[in-house]
């Protein structure tokens, strides 16, 4: 069966196009669970740092996708909310 060469760009377009998605969707969601969970010290600054990696991950082109950048300013924002949280962590403690 022959298939148009174009038809086959097209597929691996598609599916290039959708594993970027999904790492868009995958830094949305690690960045909300590092905003959520800021307040236990280390989860914020491990699924913040994961979100930041799959938003880079998730480039398409040199520009982030709106996924994408919702996972960036989510993680960065769980990142610095755990440092205030180890911050008064340590000032309570010790």
């Amino acid at each position: 069966m022959y298939q148009d060469p174009s038809y086959q760009e097209l597929l691996m377009d598609r599916r290039e196009e959708s594993r970027e998605n999904a790492m868009g969707l995958a830094a949305m969601v690690t960045g909300s669970l590092s905003v959520v969970t800021a307040c236990c010290v280390l989860s914020g600054f491990f699924f913040g740092g994961l979100a930041v990696t799959f938003a880079a991950l998730s480039r398409v082109d040199e520009k982030l996708n709106r996924q994408g950048k919702t996972g960036l300013f989510a993680g960065i924002t769980g990142i610095l909310l755990g440092a205030v949280f180890l911050r008064l962590w340590v000032r309570l403690v010790f």
